[in-house]
Order: structure tokens, then C-alpha cells, then sequence
């Protein structure tokens, strides 16, 4: 049996596009973890969050670590899936996973960004606006395939 450059290709592609979630997430995470050394490192306005999200829910540890796992369960019952839903749930895995290592390695999440939202500051990071960002798409998706 000979094998065709295309088949080689083919065989190549498939083997990327099975590996290419899991550079997402890495590439996503020293992104986040880049931002907020340079923000540390160069002294700009940083608030520790030892809360859940925003600066809020402190001592919600239970809910994070929950929250955590179904995001993994969710990850990897979904990881096999064609089309955008894994792409959603990269993000939100990468954004959890890169705020745990603030919470393990420096005591807290590292905040950088604050909005006042009708008298209440709220404090956050690339890492809460790609969760918030891919909980609502990922929740649009599967709304809309439900609707199917």
C-alpha cells in the first residue's frame, strides 16, 4: 500500500487540530499570567481578590473549587465535539485555570481593571472578562442547540 502526500497531510491536520485546544489554553493562560507580572512588576493599580469573581463572594472557596471541576468535566465531555463549544469551554478552562495559579502562587487573583457600576467598584482581570465572556457564549450554544 503506498501512502499519498495527501494522506500524510491529512493524517497531519488531524493530529493539530486534536492538540490545538490544548495550546489554546496554555497560550491563553501566559498571556493572562504575562499581563499580570508586567502590571506587578511595573506598579500599576493591582487589588488581590481572595473573593470568587469581581472582588466578590470572599471565602466562597467551596464554590470556586466547584466551579472549577465542572468547567474540567465540561471540558473534557465536550473536548471531541465539532465546531465552537470547545473553543468556548478553552477559553473559560484557560481564564479559571490561569486565576487558580494566582490563587495558589500569590495568595489571591491579581486585579487590575475597575469599574464603578452605579456606586459599586468592581475590580477584575483579562482572565474574569474571557470567563464571563465564554460561560455566555458557550450558554448561547447550547440554548440555540436545544432550540434544534
Amino acid at each position: 500500500m503506498k501512502i499519498s502526500q495527501a494522506m500524510i497531510k491529512k493524517v497531519k491536520n488531524l493530529k493539530f487540530k486534536r492538540i490545538l485546544p490544548y495550546l489554546l489554553i496554555i497560550a491563553l493562560i501566559l498571556i493572562d499570567q504575562i499581563v499580570k507580572w508586567w502590571v506587578l512588576n511595573h506598579q500599576l493599580f493591582v487589588r488581590f481578590n481572595e473573593g470568587f469573581i469581581f472582588g466578590w463572594g470572599k471565602n466562597w472557596d467551596l464554590f470556586f473549587w466547584i466551579s472549577c471541576i465542572i468547567i474540567i468535566v465540561l471540558f473534557l465531555a465536550t473536548i471531541k465535539r465539532p465546531g465552537l463549544q470547545v473553543y468556548n469551554l478553552v477559553v473559560i478552562l484557560a481564564a479559571a485555570v490561569s486565576n487558580l495559579i494566582d490563587r495558589i502562587f500569590r495568595g489571591g487573583v491579581v486585579d487590575y481593571w475597575q469599574i464603578n457600576y452605579f456606586g459599586v467598584n468592581i475590580f477584575f482581570n483579562l482572565a474574569d472578562v474571557l470567563l464571563i465572556l465564554g460561560v455566555a457564549i458557550y450558554a448561547w450554544q447550547v440554548g440555540k442547540e436545544a432550540d434544534n
